[in-house]
């Protein structure tokens, strides 16, 4: 009975060696020392991945197509009011012919023609492109070409700009305002900039081009030379068919196409430039210098989408 009873306290015995021996080798090797059980200085924070190029690229080509369709319809809007406040002028003192005036303000030279309505809004393409001073974006205005029904065949034949109905982009809420549907995965119908061309007839002869205005809660209003309309309802183009033409997603698709084609070096100093990434001394100096720098070497960079920010041709309607 003594001897089991020794062979028990003599296991406790080495149990509990083993324990302190394995606890100490555990505590030594995770960097605790000494009795106070104090944390070692040597282990390094974790720094953040830099974005890859694809984050920078798909930023940067959102940044760039949505300021264009902000320039775009900031320009449009001042070329019709000049165009307005001209009909105003003409119908109390005479004067120009107010679309004399509107074709010529619009790059149709000194002709009356048809309809401005088209180059209305080419017109102001024109003048966004020289805002940003690149020509990136300039084949959406190269294929609208001078007429809706050259504009409606080249978009339907190879960008979508598919036909269907101007009421099915919308629903009216409770305050009477359109807003724009979204599909199944949650994407807005049209954005802002984009472009609706009418068939008015149904007849797939499209005549008129108006520009859709999306406001940042998603209310659709429309915009258009010829008549004038300044964020008129969408209601007031009640059944009329159009081609759908979706700029803004153009846009971003030629911007990442020329982001893509960049020299590694430039795409990291434009996004610098812009914000999007931040990068430590050491990092910077590798972004500036080194062009096929893996991105694990971009340590400490950061994606900040917080900075999103943007002879003549002769169109005519």
């Amino acid at each position: 009975m003594d001897d089991w009873k020794d062979k028990i306290s003599n296991a406790w015995e080495s149990f509990k060696s083993w324990g302190k021996k394995t606890a100490k080798s555990a505590m030594d090797a995770l960097g605790f020392n000494g009795p106070h059980l104090t944390i070692s200085n040597t282990v390094e924070r974790e720094q953040p991945l830099a974005p890859s190029d694809k984050e920078l690229i798909d930023a940067m080509a959102r940044q760039d197509a949505e300021r264009y369709t902000e320039l775009q319809g900031q320009y449009m809007h001042e070329l019709l009011g000049k165009i307005s406040a001209r009909r105003a002028e003409y119908s109390q003192n005479g004067g120009e012919d107010p679309d004399l005036y509107a074709t010529r303000l619009c790059g149709l030279g000194n002709e009356k023609p048809e309809s401005y309505c088209l180059a209305i809004q080419t017109q102001a393409m024109r003048m966004a492109e020289d805002a940003a001073q690149s020509d990136t974006l300039s084949p959406i205005r190269e294929k609208m070409g001078w007429t809706c029904q050259y504009a409606a065949d080249t978009w339907q034949n190879n960008h979508g700009g598919q036909k269907q109905p101007i009421n099915s982009l919308y629903t009216i809420d409770e305050n009477g305002q359109a807003i724009v549907k979204k599909d199944r995965d949650g994407n807005p119908l049209v954005k802002d900039g984009d472009m609706a061309l009418l068939d008015n007839d149904g007849n797939g002869k499209f005549g008129h081009c108006v520009r859709l205005n999306v406001d940042k809660n998603g209310v659709l209003t429309y915009s258009a030379g010829n008549t004038d309309r300044d964020h008129a309802p969408i209601s007031k183009l009640g059944n009329s068919q159009a081609a759908v033409i979706p700029v803004q997603d153009h846009a971003q698709e030629l911007a990442k196409k020329n982001y893509q084609e960049m020299p590694r070096e430039k795409l990291l100093a434009e996004a610098q430039k812009r914000g999007l990434l931040a990068l430590n001394g050491e990092d910077k100096e590798k972004a500036n210098t080194a062009a096929d720098k893996p991105h694990a070497e971009l340590r400490g960079g950061r994606l900040n989408l917080a900075n999103n920010d943007n002879s003549a041709d002769k169109p005519h309607g």
